[in-house]
């Protein structure tokens, strides 16, 4: 699991993002990669809590090396708080297959 990263406080929240509705941004999770085995990807997906608030993840996959940062939007109705060492999403490695459309 993939929990947030706020590092500087917000004058008057804390260590939070308030999202408002159709507000988006990039969240950092403190975890670093340095390599993804190849023909591997990293793959993510929102928990529940904020899927159930209308919290979508933007950021499906990731291929590369560097700090695994999600981005995120509120879709839904109301200002959800992601706070800093909350559990954001599910990550977990998956073989990735190429292949060749024909027609």
């Amino acid at each position: 699991m993939l929990k947030a990263r706020v590092e500087e406080p917000v004058a008057g929240y804390g260590r939070r993002i308030a999202f408002n509705n159709r507000y988006a941004a990039v969240v950092g999770t403190g975890v670093f990669i340095n390599e993804i085995p190849d023909g591997h990807v990293l793959r993510f997906s929102i928990v529940s809590r904020l899927a159930e608030k209308g919290m979508v993840m933007t950021t499906t996959a990731f291929t590369g090396t560097g700090e695994i940062q999600l981005a995120i939007v509120n879709c839904g109705r109301e200002i959800v708080n992601v706070i800093d060492g909350e559990t954001m999403a599910h990550v977990w490695l998956e073989k990735s297959e190429e292949f060749t459309w024909g027609v």
